[in-house]
């Protein structure tokens, strides 16, 4: 009985040898997580009736994000962005959009805006942002320009990005 407990020892130990090696060797591999979450940037325009543009900054904040899914950002993109004006009292305007996010113009198109309607910016490229994004945060510059007077004084914008991060868990 005793030598069959040694056989039986070892074809375990065999056994098992491969899948402890294995799971030794995952313990310090890093686990990359993609994660897609949309912002919303709202800010209010005032006393620009007569011109006709507008500029504005924001910042989107990537910190929850990133601690929540991992421990490094390996990348960040945007995937989408809509304009949308509220309260906005004439029923349209042709506008020229162009949207910075630190040193990259990441859209410049003209468009059509309606009151309280979502228009999709169509982005000009596909850009890793990680370069853009300091302490889990990335600043962004708007301008909205057109050729006629904006003719409201007091309507507010909503910026609607989708971000794509891919962390690393360590």
């Amino acid at each position: 009985m005793s030598s069959f407990f040694k056989l039986l020892r070892k074809k375990s130990l065999l056994i098992t040898l491969p899948f402890l090696l294995m799971s030794g060797m995952c313990e310090d591999d890093a686990i990359e997580v993609e994660v897609a979450d949309e912002f919303v940037n709202t800010f209010q325009v005032l006393d620009r009736g007569s011109y006709s543009d507008f500029m504005s900054s924001g910042e989107i904040d990537l910190g929850d994000l990133i601690a929540k899914y991992g421990d490094v950002l390996k990348s960040s993109n945007l995937e989408s962005a809509t304009l949308t004006l509220r309260n906005y009292d004439p029923s349209s305007i042709d506008a020229d959009v162009k949207l910075e996010i630190g040193d990259v113009t990441v859209i410049d198109n003209n468009y059509t805006f309606r009151n309280n309607q979502a228009v999709n910016l169509d982005l000009s490229s596909s850009t890793d942002l990680v370069k853009e994004i300091e302490s889990g945060k990335y600043s962004f510059v708007v301008t909205v320009s057109s050729d006629s007077p904006l003719n409201d004084n007091d309507f507010s914008v909503d910026i609607t990005s989708t971000l794509k991060i891919t962390v690393e868990a360590i």
